[in-house]
């Protein structure tokens, strides 16, 4: 009786690992920094981070921020410095190993991409890392992946 259940434990715990591996949908809640959401009209980005610094193509510059709209709803957020962070708390400048504590497998082998839907439903809205000498150099928030 031991033995087999010794054997069940040993098969439980040696597959804890792979089944934490598998890439997780992101929820809606993921899809927004510093309180503006993917969606969200320009004028409550405006009200949450005031002026942007710049207007260029599409988007609104803040320190450490950017913004592109689409049809005036924000459409993608790119985090470039430490200053702000993911709803989970991931920074510019985190070791890459940060990423998966926080969010699990990436949705795609040999990239660092977290997707809203896991499976054959696509959906171009998740995140998507930009991974310099092993630590998050770029954080794309949204509209991420190209679907057409």
């Amino acid at each position: 009786m031991r033995t087999a259940l010794a054997s069940v434990v040993l098969v439980f715990v040696a597959s804890e690992p792979a089944l934490s591996q598998r890439p997780v949908a992101l929820a809606d809640s993921d899809l927004s920094v510093a309180a503006v959401a993917y969606g969200a009209d320009s004028s409550a980005v405006r009200l949450v981070l005031g002026q942007p610094r710049s207007r260029p193509m599409g988007s609104w510059r803040y320190d450490g921020l950017r913004v592109w709209f689409k049809a005036g709803k924000v459409h993608q957020i790119a985090l470039t410095s430490r200053r702000f962070h993911t709803k989970r708390g991931l920074h510019v400048g985190d070791p890459v190993a940060r990423a998966t504590e926080l969010y699990g497998a990436s949705c795609t082998d040999g990239a660092y991409e977290y997707c809203r839907t896991v499976g054959s439903d696509p959906d171009e809205r998740g995140i998507l890392l930009t991974v310099t000498k092993g630590r998050v150099s770029d954080i794309r928030i949204g509209a991420v992946f190209d679907l057409d």
